[in-house]
């Protein structure tokens, strides 16, 4: 059953909440010359930052080439207690950061070559959820071979910090753009770990048995379509890619909006071509019909990368679905029309008793 609406709001900004945290502890791992300075892996020991935010700069101040493993926080705010750790996951070692209080919900991000950072202005759900932030295998500061990774296993490491952060209960999943498709292979192949579903700006991927293509959404400009027709080659030119694309990203937002809040991101071109090479062959479409989760999709009215009429087609193969169409946003709509974002999922979440009132 699907159930779509049309929404209409002015256009506000999303801004990423500060911490004023008078003190930090950090954890170090120490380059490994074995491995990329990306994955290190040799713990050196705690070290705490006082009379400053944190950040990964300050962690890493004192310790050159050395990147945080884990910090606990006591957050002044209306956040409580920040924490983040890895988690050990078939040989990877998968980074989450949790926020919150409330029935766990696992965040996941998209990309990919990208890594949680940007998500954390997803921090108001924090009000009424347990939002875990992870880092998908091989990107961010996960660890794991990104060249052998499949949608299948991505799935496997949500599921398992799923199975870690919500034991038999299982976890709501909200998953934005490449993010979506993980969200929904896991609700497909764990569906006992997936309480309920909130896929943003997504799609189910190449076309099922018998499907014909949905409607054209927006077109995308011609310059950001020669942009996408040579993959990056770099880190860097993955992270000048992705501020050069941050105008079509969003309808009305001032692109610095999103390029300010990448700007702690690890970027990873290798991941971000593996996605690509995984999304050509992947499809949810024939299998949509197995997932009993409850499902809310939503979607930018004027998004070219993932375009709206992408949610209704996952929508009709789901026995329980509702789908938001945001008229003012494109690809980030929390960032665009961050009120009436925020307010749809959790009176969504309220509805379905998922939270309480």
């Amino acid at each position: 059953m699907q159930a779509s609406i049309g929404v209409s709001l002015g256009v506000g900004i999303g801004v990423r909440r500060a911490l004023a945290l008078p003190l930090t502890e950090c954890q170090y791992y120490a380059p490994d010359p074995s491995v990329s300075n990306r994955h290190p892996r040799v713990l050196t020991g705690p070290h705490v930052v006082r009379d400053r935010p944190y950040t990964d700069a300050s962690c890493r101040r004192g310790r050159p080439g050395a990147r945080w493993l884990s910090f606990h926080r006591q957050d002044d705010s209306a956040l409580g207690v920040v924490v983040v750790r890895a988690i050990e996951v078939a040989g990877a070692r998968i980074q989450v950061e949790e926020v919150g209080a409330g029935p766990p919900a696992l965040v996941l991000h998209g990309g990919l070559g990208l890594d949680h950072h940007a998500y954390r202005s997803l921090d108001p759900l924090a009000s009424a959820l347990r939002l875990v932030y992870l880092d998908h295998r091989g990107n961010g500061r996960s660890t794991g071979d990104v060249a052998t990774a499949t949608m299948a296993q991505w799935a496997e490491d949500a599921a398992a910090v799923a199975r870690d952060v919500g034991g038999e209960g299982g976890v709501i999943v909200i998953g934005h753009s490449f993010g979506g498709f993980i969200a929904q292979e896991m609700a497909i192949a764990h569906g006992a770990e997936v309480r309920a579903l909130i896929l943003v700006a997504t799609t189910p991927g190449q076309l099922g048995d018998g499907e014909r293509p949905a409607p054209d959404g927006p077109p995308m400009p011609a310059e950001f379509a020669t942009m996408l027709s040579a993959m990056p080659e770099s880190d860097d030119e993955y992270a000048a890619l992705m501020r050069r694309l941050a105008p079509a990203y969003l309808h009305e937002t001032p692109a610095d909006v999103l390029v300010d809040l990448l700007r702690d991101t690890v970027f990873s071109a290798a991941a971000m071509r593996r996605g690509f090479e995984q999304l050509a062959s992947w499809s949810s479409v024939d299998r949509l019909a197995t997932v009993t989760a409850p499902v809310l999709l939503l979607a930018g009215r004027h998004d070219a990368f993932t375009a709206w009429p992408q949610s209704d087609r996952i929508a009709s193969r789901l026995p329980d679905a509702e789908v938001v169409i945001f008229e003012h946003s494109a690809h980030f709509p929390w960032l665009e029309e961050p009120d009436l974002f925020f307010s749809s999922v959790l009176d969504w979440l309220r509805r379905r008793d998922l939270v309480d009132d």
